[in-house]
């Protein structure tokens, strides 16, 4: 799949946690980019960008963010990953027991 816009990512990333509600995991990355390949140098440079990348494993949906754009981005992408992460459980804390005690 191409690039979203960012609107577009934030839906489907949604889509994707309300896939994997029951079970499975969502995985999602962002990476700085510092310039397009198929550009040339010879045009103005629109500032930084992030690549944001998500998938559940099975579907990959990625967008590309301005740094200008990025506070707003950011907000969206919390509201969604808090609204979807809301079920999560504390583990068990593994009890230690005394390793290498003499008598």
């Amino acid at each position: 799949m191409g690039l979203l816009d960012q609107d577009g990512f934030v839906s489907e990333l949604a889509k994707l946690y309300e896939k994997r509600k029951l079970g499975g995991s969502v995985w999602i990355s962002m990476k700085r980019v510092s310039r397009d390949v198929r550009t040339p140098r010879k045009q103005p440079i629109q500032g930084a960008k992030c690549l944001v990348r998500a998938t559940d494993g099975k579907k990959k949906i990625s967008c590309a963010v301005l740094a200008k754009d990025s506070i707003r981005f950011q907000l969206d992408l919390m509201d969604v990953v808090k609204a979807h992460t809301g079920g999560l459980k504390d583990q068990p804390k593994k009890t230690r027991g005394m390793k290498g005690k003499t008598s």
